[in-house]
């Protein structure tokens, strides 16, 4: 699920479905489960998740223990911080692998959620369309 911010007044939007995948090969061993949460720092970075098969980028890594941590900042082609990850790993794995992740819009979740045929835009950047279900988590965020 993505909401974004309005930076003038604070207010959230209503959330938009989407689909996390993301697939790695190499020298890995073990298993783990892991919480996410993506900032997405600018506009450019927001409209090229707006698009569909948005990549986040490909990422060499090396992980080892029972339990983990990690921030780790991604780009798109500018080369910017475009989005922070903040993650929380639970289970034991350890390898060295690169890693590649896509965001997929899930538009047959949104048609159905607001009752008609919408855009991520009209969702996240023109507002026109809400579903009242998402006030609390909307009030929620409002708070950070």
């Amino acid at each position: 699920m993505l909401l974004a911010r309005d930076v003038r007044s604070g207010a959230w939007s209503d959330p938009v479905f989407l689909d996390l995948y993301g697939g790695s090969i190499g020298l890995q061993f073990g298993g783990k489960a892991s919480d996410v949460v993506i900032t997405v720092m600018n506009q450019g970075a927001l409209d090229k998740i707006l698009g569909s098969n948005f990549k986040i980028g490909t990422d060499a890594s090396v992980a080892a223990g029972p339990v983990g941590a990690g921030v780790g900042a991604a780009t798109t082609v500018q080369f910017g911080e475009d989005l922070y990850v903040f993650s929380r790993g639970k289970g034991l794995y350890g390898g060295l692998s690169v890693e590649g992740t896509a965001i997929l819009i899930k538009s047959d979740w949104n048609n159905r959620y607001y009752g008609q045929p919408v855009t991520t835009a009209a969702i996240l950047k023109e507002r026109s369309v809400t579903n009242t279900g998402s006030q609390a988590l909307r009030e929620s965020l409002a708070r950070f």
